[in-house]
């Protein structure tokens, strides 16, 4: 049997690398993820509320409704450790948070992201687009400990199943049972 030539293997192995690529529009993409080593699991103590700061706007609605849609899709993130997502209170930025920028401006950081106090937000989003950028933290003081970005499909509403399943997606990567950049007696075990 004759075998194909190298530009039709070219071919049919460009098609094969773009067909799922085509398909990522409707699935949340993290795209990068840090881990400090000084992150333990569960060190915010388990049971507690954690408050969650949401910068920017995807969504043409009120910034409660966002803030509340973007919690509720955490619960249940944090594998075992019973932890309740809350919108931070206006102004605050207690220790340990969760900081969710959509749409972060060129160069924003997980430095940036964790910066007390927290810079003023807008009121009111634009129509959403497919699918936002967007870069999360979970913040100890004024430093990232766990961080991820990369997209989220919005879904046209900050309660459609796809932009909750891509916060909840993010959530978890902050979150990990294990810290993979120090295992060392780190390892959480419900």
């Amino acid at each position: 049997m004759p075998q194909p030539s190298f530009p039709a293997k070219a071919a049919l192995a460009a098609l094969l690398l773009a067909a799922p690529i085509a398909g990522c529009g409707g699935i949340p993409v993290i795209a990068n993820t840090y881990y400090d080593v000084s992150y333990g699991p569960g060190e915010w103590g388990g049971g507690n509320d954690m408050p969650v700061v949401v910068r920017g706007a995807p969504f043409a609605v009120p910034k409660a409704e966002l803030d509340e849609a973007v919690a509720a899709a955490m619960r249940g993130s944090t594998f075992g450790v019973p932890t309740r997502f809350v919108p931070a209170a206006p102004g605050a930025a207690p220790a340990y948070r969760v900081v969710m920028i959509f749409n972060p401006p060129a160069g924003v950081g997980d430095a940036v992201a964790c910066q007390r106090p927290v810079p003023p937000d807008a009121v009111f989003g634009a129509a959403p687009a497919g699918v936002v950028p967007v870069l999360a933290a979970f913040c100890r003081g004024d430093r990232a400990v766990t961080s991820a970005a990369g997209t989220i499909p919005t879904g046209g509403n900050p309660h459609s199943a796809a932009f909750q399943d891509g916060v909840a997606q993010f959530a978890m990567a902050l979150f990990p049972p294990i810290n993979p950049n120090n295992k060392a007696g780190m390892e959480f075990n419900p």
